[in-house]
């Protein structure tokens, strides 16, 4: 069984801003694998880390990282391995600033990239680029290509979906998300008075 799921990260000491950016509070309930809807860490290097499963989760959408980006340099994740598709992009005060896409429903060598992509890109698509060919390209029972927004990312954050991560994290074990509850405030109507009344 594959994974499907999503995960942001920003670079930030305040973790508060993402979660209340995100709709999301935190419990003091441990999820070491991230298994739970919605699951947040702090890693190391100011990140904050938030994972969600499947991979078109409304976490990832353009609405969501407009937002959080406001708060911090935001990179974003999706991972879909039953049809193997991957994607990897940042964002920085509502801009997105690079994006790289894999769909292996299309061919085995897809790969799109935009942007002002970080320096390691290059290395990593020949790198893979060439291990794939030598494993006999897009007839090849193995995806690599997959793997390169995935590792890309990871370049910079340090998380990696299917990889150990206890080495990055900051303070524990991962907990587990809940959606928050709207305020009360949000609801209430607004109540006209008679123009004639002053009180």
């Amino acid at each position: 069984m594959g994974f499907s799921l999503s995960w942001v990260a920003v670079k930030t000491d305040d973790q508060s801003a993402v979660l209340k950016s995100l709709g999301l509070t935190a419990t003091t309930e441990t999820d070491e694998y991230f298994e739970s809807d919605f699951a947040g860490a702090a890693l190391l290097d100011d990140w904050y880390l938030v994972v969600a499963k499947k991979a078109d989760n409304q976490l990832i959408s353009e609405e969501s990282l407009t937002a959080l980006s406001q708060v911090g340099m935001v990179i974003a994740c999706a991972v879909e391995e039953h049809v193997m598709t991957s994607s990897a992009e940042c964002w920085f005060f509502g801009q997105r600033r690079w994006q790289v896409t894999h769909d292996g429903q299309k061919d085995r060598l897809n790969l799109a990239a935009e942007g002002q992509l970080p320096a390691r890109f290059e290395t990593l698509k020949a790198q893979y680029m060439a291990e794939q060919k030598a494993e006999a390209g897009e007839s090849a029972d193995i995806d690599l290509i997959f793997d390169i927004p995935l590792i890309l990312a990871s370049t910079l954050v340090g998380f990696k979906h299917d990889e150990d991560c206890s080495d990055v994290l900051a303070n524990g074990l991962p907990l587990k998300l809940s959606v928050s509850q709207a305020p009360e405030t949000t609801f209430t109507l607004e109540i006209k008075k008679p123009w004639w009344k002053f009180w």
